[in-house]
């Protein structure tokens, strides 16, 4: 699927790791009741490199993410141009289509805010045991979840990691 392929050793390391979080007891730094609830997250709708802007880099990196050369290197939020639900060719179609009513000019995006579920790495609207895979995924292959970054960072500590999928796997497993 993509040149990066998940080795044995870090889907090895990948079920070790689930397996000791199951068994594990500690208590956790999430309230129970903050995962599955909405939250604001930022999103920049076309800027598939998250460097601010609207412009041809983000074309190719859009190009590379359909053609499964590379992971999605931000929400499938931010690939969804057109705001259809999906990321696919029309939303190609629609970042090119901007681009050329700016006159092909590079353009400053300022994010919006939208609703998120926290927990919810699928952003399938509900958390679910498939966000734990989803979530474990994106993590072991290094790219981002389908859901916006903050939906995910279950510890705030402004990274998605192997802590948040921690805390998600034990908030299912009490659930």
């Amino acid at each position: 699927m993509y040149p990066r392929q998940l080795s044995r050793n870090s889907l090895t390391s990948l079920a070790a790791f689930l397996t000791l979080a199951i068994f594990m007891v500690a208590p956790s730094s999430l309230d129970a009741q903050e995962v599955g609830s909405s939250i604001a997250v930022r999103v920049a709708r076309g800027d598939a490199n998250a460097d601010g802007f609207l412009d041809h880099a983000d074309l190719r990196v859009m190009m590379n993410v359909l053609l499964g050369t590379m992971p999605p290197p931000v929400s499938k939020r931010d690939l969804d141009v057109n705001r259809d639900g999906d990321f696919n060719s029309r939303d190609l179609l629609a970042l090119t289509a901007e681009l050329a009513r700016a006159g092909y000019a590079r353009q400053r995006i300022d994010p919006t805010l939208e609703r998120a579920i926290l927990g919810d790495a699928d952003d399938d609207g509900s958390v679910t045991p498939e966000d734990v895979f989803a979530l474990a995924y994106a993590i072991a292959a290094g790219a981002s979840p389908a859901a916006p970054a903050e939906a995910v960072d279950l510890n705030r500590d402004g990274r998605v990691d192997e802590f948040d999928l921690e805390l998600l796997l034990l908030w299912e497993l009490r659930h």
